[in-house]
């Protein structure tokens, strides 16, 4: 039998630039990749390079297409987006770009 086939899109992962973000679904990504077929795509806002609009309430810096992380099948993406001005827009957008 075949084993069940998951696809798990999140903002949230281990970084170069912070370890401990997104730790959590990590664990969670490489308990289901044992247990079934999972596909990971991290999806991450690329902010403009515009003075006064990058993101101060975490750390930020993009994650390449080539992102790859132990024990899971990781598929990255980037999409356009403005901290504050574009929220109502970034699940839209990234769904298109998905």
């Amino acid at each position: 039998m075949r084993p069940p086939r998951i696809a798990l899109v999140t903002p949230m992962l281990p970084v170069a630039h912070d370890q401990t973000r997104g730790r959590y679904i990590y664990e969670t990504a490489r308990a289901l990749a044992r247990l079934t077929e999972l596909r990971t795509y991290f999806i991450q806002p690329r902010y403009l390079r515009l003075p006064g609009l990058a993101p101060r309430s975490f750390l930020h810096e993009d994650v390449g297409p080539d992102y790859a992380i132990e024990g899971v099948e990781v598929e990255a993406f980037s999409y356009p987006a403005v901290p504050g001005l574009s929220r109502l827009l970034n699940g839209f957008v990234a769904g298109r770009r998905l």
